[in-house]
């Protein structure tokens, strides 16, 4: 082969970038957000969203508790694997495999939350919008993915514990098995009672509708109340007073005699019913009108207008 020929196959194969440049390529992708992902709103994007400066500390402070108390659990089972690993081969569970694992699966959420941490800029705005951008990205689901095999190896060595009978030769095994475990459950209790703490009550607290309003005893106490009587025996007769009026909440015929609390908007009912309605909401009813709404002048409209003489 010539020197022109190899000089011609070299201009034609692209070289490959090396190894860190590779690396480097793949994270700057790993951790690019892809606006395609069809993926469900993630809860942290939610709360970033509906609350921008109580979610961003929620999350920066689920991100930091996490990675403090993961780089400790993760220094004390590095050092006692270290110096108890060969004491530690009787045990009738593999619980120094386990720690092991552990230790693994918290190293890589603490490189995660450190990077998504970086990425945040908590000491700049807008950090509800960095939020929605790195929630689209590979890493995001891979950290969730990483957090469900975290879970799921959290709940194995819960077994273990249970089942764990001999342990004599390395007893200090199973105590820093319970610490692990213990450091995991604590910080997701500290993480909710923090959340607790910036939403008292939930994300959706202050867009959850409205209870009814109740009127107020004297609002109730100063409606009428009026008493049914009975209809003339000649309207009886001649057939006016066929229709019977019905309460419409205990949906009970009027009987001569029962008292009945009017409403301005005209519409009756039994008193004790009406009361009773009307402590736990001040609309009627039937047509949802509120007692103390300013009544409507209709009447004007209905009738003509007398002309006025001097």
């Amino acid at each position: 082969m010539t020197a022109s020929d190899r000089q011609g196959r070299s201009t034609a194969e692209p070289c490959s970038p090396p190894p860190l440049q590779r690396l480097e390529l793949f994270a700057s992708r790993f951790f690019e957000p892809d606006m395609s992902s069809e993926e469900s709103e993630d809860p942290f994007v939610y709360m970033a969203a509906r609350h921008p400066v109580a979610g961003a500390r929620f999350v920066k402070f689920s991100m930091l508790f996490g990675v403090w108390s993961g780089a400790l659990v993760c220094g004390v089972i590095g050092i006692f694997l270290a110096t108890q690993w060969s004491k530690c081969t009787e045990c009738d569970r593999p619980l120094r495999w386990w720690l092991v694992v552990h230790m693994c699966l918290q190293l890589g959420q603490i490189a995660f939350r450190l990077v998504f941490f970086r990425k945040m800029h908590f000491d700049q705005e807008q950090v509800d919008l960095r939020i929605t951008s790195l929630a689209k990205t590979p890493a995001w689901r891979a950290s969730h993915r990483l957090s469900l095999h975290t879970f799921a190896w959290l709940v194995l060595g819960i077994v273990w514990i249970i089942n764990t009978s001999d342990c004599s030769d390395c007893p200090w095994l199973l105590a820093v098995t319970c610490l692990a475990v213990f450091q995991s459950c604590a910080r997701v209790g500290f993480v909710l009672v923090y959340f607790k703490i910036l939403f008292p009550e939930g994300v959706d607290g202050d867009d959850r509708k409205v209870g009814p309003e109740p009127a107020s005893p004297e609002q109730i106490a100063a409606l009428p109340v009026e008493v049914v009587h009975s209809p003339p025996a000649i309207l009886v007769a001649m057939g006016f007073c066929d229709e019977t009026a019905t309460c419409a909440v205990c949906l009970s015929d009027h009987s001569p005699g029962d008292n009945l609390r009017k409403l301005p908007c005209s519409h009756k009912f039994h008193v004790a019913c009406c009361d009773q309605w009307l402590q736990r909401s001040k609309r009627c009813p039937l047509c949802m009108r509120a007692i103390d709404e300013v009544p409507h002048v209709e009447a004007m409209s209905r009738c003509p207008r007398r002309m006025k003489i001097d």
